[in-house]
């Protein structure tokens, strides 16, 4: 009969890694780009100058404009207002970028009571319009700024970023769709009304009369004036037919502060559209920071009796171009991407600062302004695209974004070459996956004995297994650290008749034994048991780790199979389920695994959500009881919720009570939050401490909705995969299994592996190994 061998081999691995950056800038964002607004940009994360009315705001950085660091978001219909310092006839440039959360919603903007911008839009958008703030200073006379209310109106639930009221350098509000703008009649004489089938202003049947609009400008600047004109008839056949002026004239000759502009001519303008253009220096003196002017056109004088039309009206203030700066942007670094930004087209001198953003599959993850773009910390676990976009601005001026992208596929797993599964998957029960051979003196035996299976085994991913005969106990002493939890497994099946399985646990004389898990198995299949378990300490935080063994004890009442007997840390180190929890002669009140600490507050479990009121400070929290390990880096992450919202609710994360704790704003929606603690400065090697959730102070509570709070090591763990396997022709032509290397695998030599040879589908060699040592 033919002989045929097959190696079979799968897989086993560990694990780790993660930083963070913080940035200062000497310069905002609103302050470079002339917005007058103390903070309409949301760079910072403070949003003290604007107040909510019947909405509420949350910063956030997800949804923005364009590369922006921040933006708000207003959780339903209401508004919001600030004040700032703005100039009576001056005329102002106002746009907003928006983006509902759902539906279709209206954003208006008013700006000293005029309506700046309001439209109703259904997806993101920038809209922009002009708004004159209104006075009547007709003489150059002086005006000063003061304080107007600008007011950001929402009809729905709605995204908001780049609130921008600047000076514009357009003086002008034209009429448009029925609507006269600016303009004003002078002198009531004649009749002004827009009309819409000439899109235009018009004046009809004037003499000595204008229209034209209060503005305000600067001494010694320089204005360009420009204006489509139509003179549909005049009275008298006179070439000289209208006139612009320039600060406010008399009737009867000018005054001392209107400037002689040339006249608009019968011959240019009658009956057919032509554009009129001139430039003008206000010359006038004041001791105000600007002054006030009335800019008109009309006709002059009796004999120029006149009907005419105006549109596409522009006065201009005439100011030096900046030109947009730009970047060369590059990168240096793997996983630490440490970027540079060499300015172009801009002047030796000019400071330049940088919007920038880093992206990790197009979430955003890390955004700022600054003087300088910080480096990046990509975890070592992260697969897929990291892209850094950045903008530089100048005084003046926002430049043309920069992007940079990293691509990380998954890497080839380095386990250091360890070749017993059991200690490279962290198993506290020695040889208890079986796959490097039968325990020895660590575990003891009582009633029963223990011998090596390797056709009834659990699983496509075990190959060796034991065999229990017998009816009594194995009782096994790890040692482990209080305050950690581990996740406690055993598979198990009858040889034949039915057996009962059970596991417990004794940490000392003072305390009694508990079952971890108890149960009938059969031979008609594997059945697999796991449970949590956890030894309370709470009198160690941020002290070293206490060691602890407890006595495990599996009792069998007859012939069975066991496999994976395994005791390992728990991937999330928050208890989540009803494990086994041992206190000792601590008092501890629990609640869904939460610790209380205090008396003041109340814990409460709602399947699985904790409720947590009265929350204060450290003192007074709910609270879990972990084990860091020094230069280790952990996530947490949990469902976020205010029980109810009131005008101060401030929450802090302490990660570790060594530590200063994360503070954050507890959301009123359900939110997954998320926290990055670094271990490095700690004190201890393994360290006892903790993880609560609660308020910055008496003032300042936050009561909590919390579910799915996860705390979990962040490793570098990506799946191997073996590429290749060969068996030499002499293994399978001969009788004897022997000859040439057996195996070749080009993912290197520091993975580990599970083999099995098999004789006929029969095992006769299994076990755990790296490359080297698989034997042949």
């Amino acid at each position: 009969m033919k002989k045929v061998i097959a190696l079979l081999i799968t897989i086993a691995m560990l694990a780790s890694i993660m930083p963070m950056v913080a940035f200062a800038n000497t310069k905002t964002l609103d302050q470079l780009i002339g917005n007058e607004l103390t903070n309409g940009t949301f760079e910072s994360e403070s949003f003290a100058e604007w107040t909510p009315t019947n909405t509420t705001i949350e910063w956030q950085k997800q949804i923005t404009g364009n590369n922006s660091a921040g933006a708000i978001k207003l959780t339903g219909e209401g508004s919001i207002k600030t004040k700032e310092s703005l100039y009576a006839q001056e005329t102002y440039e106002v746009s907003i970028g928006a983006k509902p959360v759902s539906s279709i919603v209206t954003v208006s903007v008013t700006v000293g009571g005029a309506v700046a911008v309001s439209k109703a839009i259904s997806d993101a958008e920038t809209i922009s319009g002009l708004v004159n703030i209104g006075g009547t200073s007709k003489k150059g006379a002086a005006i000063n700024a003061a304080d107007k209310e600008i007011v950001v109106s929402v009809t729905g639930a709605c995204y908001l970023d780049n609130i921008i009221v600047k000076e514009s350098a357009e003086k002008i509000i034209n009429a448009v769709d029925d609507s006269l703008g600016g303009w004003s009649n002078i002198g009531n004489n004649g009749t002004v009304e827009y009309d819409a089938t000439m899109g235009a202003v018009k004046l009809t049947d004037s003499y000595n009369a204008r229209i034209g609009q209060y503005i305000a400008v600067e001494e010694d600047a320089k204005y360009t004036i420009s204006a489509d004109i139509y003179i549909e008839k005049i009275d008298e056949d006179v070439n000289k037919a209208l006139r612009i002026y320039w600060g406010e004239s008399s009737y009867s000759g000018k005054d001392s502060t209107h400037v002689t502009l040339p006249y608009i001519t019968k011959a240019d303008y009658y009956q057919k559209w032509d554009t009129f253009t001139t430039t003008v220096t206000s010359p006038y003196p004041t001791s105000g920071e600007k002054a006030g002017i009335y800019f008109s056109i009309g006709a002059n004088g009796n004999i120029a009796k006149a009907t005419f039309y105006l549109k596409n009206v522009h006065v201009t203030k005439i100011t030096d171009t900046v030109a947009k700066p730009e970047i060369t942007l590059t990168a240096t670094g793997d996983r630490t991407i440490d970027p540079t930004c060499a300015p172009t087209k801009v002047d030796d001198g000019t400071d330049v600062y940088y919007m920038y953003r880093y992206t990790l599959d197009g979430v955003a993850d890390k955004t700022g302004f600054a003087t300088s773009v910080p480096s990046y910390q990509v975890a070592e676990d992260f697969v897929g695209t990291v892209s850094l976009a950045v903008t530089p601005v100048i005084q003046g001026a926002c430049g043309i974004t920069e992007t940079i992208e990293r691509t990380y596929a998954p890497q080839v797993y380095d386990n250091a070459g360890v070749a017993d599964l059991d200690a490279a998957i962290g198993n506290k029960l020695l040889k208890g996956t079986f796959e490097n051979g039968m325990p020895g003196s660590d575990w003891t035996l009582n009633g029963v004995t223990l011998t090596q299976e390797t056709e009834y085994v659990c699983g496509d991913a075990s190959f060796t297994a034991a065999k229990v005969s017998g009816d009594g106990t194995i009782v096994i002493k790890p040692t482990i650290y209080a305050n950690q939890l581990f996740d406690v497994a055993l598979s198990a099946k009858a040889v034949n008749e039915a057996v009962t399985v059970t596991l417990s646990a004794d940490f000392g004389s003072d305390e009694t034994t508990k079952t971890i898990f108890k149960g009938t198995v059969t031979k008609n299949g594997w059945t697999n048991f796991s449970e949590q378990l956890i030894r309370y300490d709470g009198t160690f935080k941020n002290v070293a780790a206490k060691a602890v063994t407890p006595t495990l004890t599996l009792s069998v009442d007859g012939d069975c199979y066991i496999d994976e007997f395994t005791l390992i840390p728990s991937e999330n180190m928050l208890v989540t389920r009803n494990g086994v929890r041992i206190c000792g002669s601590d008092v501890i009140t629990e609640v869904g695994g939460w610790i209380q600490k205090g008396t003041d507050i109340t814990l409460s479990d709602n399947n699985g959500v904790l409720t947590a009121k009265g929350l204060y400070t450290g003192d007074h929290a709910p609270a879990q009881y972990v084990v860091y390990e020094k230069g280790a880096n952990y996530r947490l992450t949990a469902d976020i919720q205010l029980v109810e919202e009131s005008t101060n609710n401030k929450g802090k994360a302490y990660l570790i009570y060594s530590s200063s704790p994360q503070n954050f704003t507890p959301p009123t929606e359900e939110t997954t939050m998320t926290w990055n603690i670094d271990t490095s400065g700690i004190d201890y090697d393994v360290m006892a401490s903790g993880v609560m959730l609660t308020g910055q102070g008496s003032s300042s509570k936050a009561d909590m909705y919390i579910k799915n709070a996860s705390l979990v090591k962040v490793k570098n763990f990506t799946q191997p995969a073996v590429k290749e396997v060969t068996l030499p022709l002499s293994a399978v032509e001969g009788s004897d299994l022997t000859g040439e290397a057996v195996s070749y695998f080009e993912q290197g030599d520091s993975v580990g592996y599970l083999y099995r040879y098999q004789l006929e589908s029969k095992t006769i060699a299994s076990g755990y190994a790296t490359n080297n040592n698989i034997p042949l």
